[in-house]
């Protein structure tokens, strides 16, 4: 379900009668009379016989007229059967603005266009029909673009999902593409231009989907088929769409398809050399960078043109974090555990699954110090490569760093929101007593954070003094990050 809050009251959106409609409406007072005539006349045998002969002359009209009086009666929108209007258009979409990676850009902001910052955690509106939203929300103009999660269960362990467009003021669908065989989906969508972009799958799934879709319609521009699950959401650059695919390693796809209409494959980075590709990629000055998870334990530096690796750090954690990038430096969080389990239940697991395996008190001693609850921000110099400063948390960073200006805002799974200064010294924490597994939003004056189990908190910025909190129901895993725009935060929710 997808949530929004804000402090101003619902906008209304008017419906526009326009075109056909408009000389339907006209005509209206002579298609009565005429009715009204032959319905006198139909009181006689041959008079009835003639109103037959007229309604099969006028078949297609009238045809027309029942449809819309169908559709009119069921709630169809008008524009469904009499095409749109280019007035109908522009209110509809609005002036577009890109939203080509994770929360948005290289600082992960997680901010679009507003004039001012929601300083009230008050429900404008919210949209029922899916359960569960685990992606975070993209902005386009006044379209708020997600993915979702239904439908999760032991007897179908894929769900099922779909890409949802909406009003950004009023919550209405504007479309959704959902076929039938669509899986839940944590990853993110992205928008450039008319494209929007979005990987498929929790991460059980073996050959999911990277989807490009029109952001008018909704219409499958292309779809790309992997042997992995795409977790990692998409970033957009020089006409290339760059996105991890987990145990299939990184893919550059052109986001312009094949004359034939199929996807094409610039280059691939293979799972073996490249595993556990889950963190979403940021692109800059013709280089790409990403994290590898488990078994990878590293971030990465690759040309976008060729897929050539420039460098590779090596981390002691794994990378699920998105790199955030600014003045010339490398923001990647790291930290044991993930999404789903905390470093403790994870220890758990793994030191169950070695004991099974009949490992010696040292390599369980091992174990656990390497399994430890623990997370880490590295500042990464991006000419050197070198690492600047590191600053440790008590549990894992599974979110996005924000940079501003003149702070850096990061969550992390020991239940507080952090700010850091560019030089990695800690200027205030915020103790929100909830691991927080999503990314932080930074609005203008405010920053928003939402804990595991759904509680919504605005701080200021500048003190991480709390504004207002609102919980947004159920559930363990809200692992949306909230999105800032048009004085509205957008929210995925669990359940």
């Amino acid at each position: 379900m997808l949530d929004l809050i804000c402090h101003s009251p619902t906008l209304a959106v008017f419906p526009v009668l326009v075109g056909p409609l408009q000389t339907l409406l006209a005509l209206l007072p002579a298609i009565l009379l005429g009715v009204g005539s032959m319905l006198f006349a139909a009181f006689q045998p041959a008079g009835f016989l003639k109103l037959i002969r007229f309604c099969w002359r006028q078949k297609l009209f009238l045809g027309c007229v029942a449809a819309a009086m169908v559709c009119w009666h069921y709630g169809v929108p008008a524009r469904s059967l009499l095409g749109r209007h280019p007035a109908m258009l522009e209110i509809e979409i609005g002036a577009r603005t890109d939203w080509a990676a994770f929360r948005g850009g290289a600082r992960r902001l997680g901010r679009g266009p507003t004039a001012s910052d929601p300083t009230a955690g008050t429900p404008v509106w919210r949209n029922d029909r899916d359960k569960t939203v685990l992606s975070s929300p993209a902005l386009s103009g006044n379209r708020v673009i997600f993915a979702t999660a239904t439908d999760i269960g032991p007897f179908s362990p894929e769900g099922r999902g779909a890409i949802v467009c909406v009003d950004a003021h009023s919550g209405k669908e504007i479309w959704r593409y959902a076929p039938d065989n669509y899986r839940a989906t944590f990853s993110s969508p992205v928008v450039y231009d008319n494209y929007v972009v979005c990987g498929e799958g929790l991460h059980q799934v073996e050959d999911a989907r990277i989807t490009c879709l029109d952001l008018s319609s909704g219409a499958k521009k292309w779809e790309f088929r992997t042997k992995s699950h795409v977790e990692s959401t998409a970033a957009i650059a020089d006409g290339r769409v760059f996105i991890g695919a987990g145990d299939d390693g990184f893919y550059c796809l052109s986001l312009e398809p094949l004359p034939n209409g199929q996807p094409q494959a610039v280059w691939h980075l293979h799972g073996k050399e490249f595993p556990d590709c889950e963190s979403s990629p940021v692109v800059s000055e013709g280089v790409v960078y990403f994290g590898l998870g488990e078994e990878g334990f590293a971030v990465c530096a690759v040309e976008a043109k060729t897929g050539t690796l420039l460098w590779r750090v090596k981390t002691p954690y794994p990378v699920f974090a998105p790199p955030t990038l600014a003045n010339g430096k490398l923001y990647i969080a790291t930290g044991n555990g993930n999404f789903v389990q905390s470093a403790a239940d994870l220890l758990e697991m793994k030191l169950q699954i070695l004991k099974d395996d009949g490992a010696s008190e040292r390599q369980l001693a091992a174990a656990r110090e390497r399994l430890k609850p623990v997370g880490e921000v590295w500042c990464l110099d991006l000419v050197t490569h070198a690492v600047d400063w590191k600053f440790a948390t008590g549990d894992a960073i599974l979110g996005a760093v924000v940079c501003a200006d003149d702070s850096l805002y990061f969550g992390s799974r020991d239940g507080h929101l952090y700010r850091v200064s560019p030089q990695g010294k800690l200027i205030q924490k915020f103790d929100l007593r909830e691991p927080l597994i999503s990314s932080p939003a930074l609005g203008l004056k405010h920053v928003y954070s939402v804990t595991a189990s759904g509680r919504l908190f605005c701080l200021e910025a500048g003190t991480l003094k709390p504004v207002w909190d609102a919980s947004l129901g159920n559930g363990e895993t809200f692992a949306s990050s909230p999105t800032m725009a048009h004085g509205h935060v957008y929210i995925g929710t669990a359940q």
